[in-house]
């Protein structure tokens, strides 16, 4: 909302910024910084717990924790956006939060994930859905025994960047 508002400021739409005016509703210094990193444990029980009902999840969990994409880049990935060739995921900019385009690089077991996908997804979005996974996620993570670890969480947990993974399935 701050940014809506210094831009109509800007650009003369408005005279002032009411949120300018005044003490800030947030002080940045009492806010608690929050970052959850999963455990290797934890990323394997969230897993186990995407089956029946859930199982479409673990894909969507795959690339979250294997890329640090955005929920909302995931959600609307395209199969058009994915090489498997070339191991890269493209995200287009209007679909990111800086709006600039960027490639992410797959790990094995992310791409083996969406190769299965890809055989059986009909549609142009990768994971089939266009919102959030929110209600399968919140059993996945009671099941799992997780109960403070957000979605965005994953996205501070990648794979690849930190070598976390020693085995062949990453």
């Amino acid at each position: 909302m701050r940014r809506i508002l210094n831009v109509a400021v800007a650009n003369s739409w408005i005279v002032r910024n009411p949120f300018q005016q005044g003490e800030p509703l947030i002080k940045p210094g009492e806010e608690t910084p929050r970052e959850r990193i999963i455990s290797r444990e934890e990323e394997f029980r969230l897993l186990a717990a995407c089956h029946g009902e859930r199982k479409h999840l673990r894909a969507i969990l795959i690339c979250a924790i294997d890329t640090g994409m955005r929920r909302g880049e995931i959600f609307s990935l395209t199969w058009s956006d994915v090489d498997f060739d070339s191991r890269l995921i493209t995200i287009r900019a209007f679909n990111t939060k800086t709006m600039r385009e960027r490639q992410i690089g797959m790990t094995e077991r992310l791409r083996a994930e969406l190769m299965r996908l890809s055989e059986t997804q009909d549609g142009e979005l990768v994971f089939g859905i266009k919102t959030h996974a929110q209600h399968s996620f919140q059993k996945a993570k009671k099941e799992a025994g997780l109960p403070d670890v957000r979605f965005h969480d994953l996205r501070h947990t990648p794979c690849y960047p930190i070598g976390r993974c020693s085995d062949a399935s990453c």
